[in-house]
C-alpha cells in the first residue's frame, strides 16, 4: 500500500527541502530527450509492482514494440520480477515471467535469423582481423 499523501508535489517539495529552492529535475527536457510516455524503444519489456512506488512514472501499457506488465499481487513493488521464483509467488507474477521469457526467448531467436547471414559470412575466414571487420561491417 501506497499513501496517496506521496504525490508530486510531495516530491518536489522533498527535493526542494535536501538540495534548496529552484533546484528541481528537468523533467520536460528528459522526456523530450527520451521520449517521455512516448517511448520509441523496442526489445523492452516492462513491469510494475501494484506497490512500486514508482509505478506513476513508468509505462502501465504495452505499445508498439514496449510490452508492459503491472504485477497486481500482494507484496509486488519494485523489480518484484526480478526476484528468485518461490513456490509461493502470485499466479500473476509466474505468469509476467512466463511471458517474459518468452519475449526475451523471441528477440534472441530474431536477432540470430536477422543476422544468420552476417555470422555464416564471418566462418569463411576466420583470422582475427577479418572476423572483427567483418562482425561490424554487416
Amino acid at each position: 500500500m501506497r499513501s496517496k499523501l506521496l504525490t508530486i508535489e510531495f516530491y518536489r517539495k522533498w527535493c526542494e527541502d535536501s538540495f534548496g529552492k529552484g533546484i528541481l529535475p528537468y523533467v520536460d527536457r528528459t522526456n523530450n530527450e527520451f521520449g517521455g510516455f512516448n517511448e520509441s524503444a523496442f526489445n523492452l519489456f516492462m513491469v510494475n509492482g501494484v506497490e512500486d512506488p514508482w509505478i506513476w512514472a513508468g509505462i502501465q501499457k504495452s505499445a508498439g514494440k514496449v510490452v508492459a506488465e503491472v504485477a497486481t499481487c500482494a507484496d509486488c513493488a519494485h523489480c518484484v520480477e526480478l526476484y528468485t521464483p518461490s513456490t509461493t509467488d502470485s499466479k500473476d507474477l509466474t505468469n509476467i515471467r512466463d511471458k517474459e521469457h518468452l519475449e526475451v526467448k523471441t528477440w534472441i531467436e530474431e536477432y540470430w535469423r536477422t543476422h544468420k547471414k552476417a555470422t555464416a559470412n564471418l566462418q569463411e575466414d576466420s583470422s582475427p582481423t577479418n572476423f572483427w571487420w567483418k562482425l561490424f561491417a554487416w
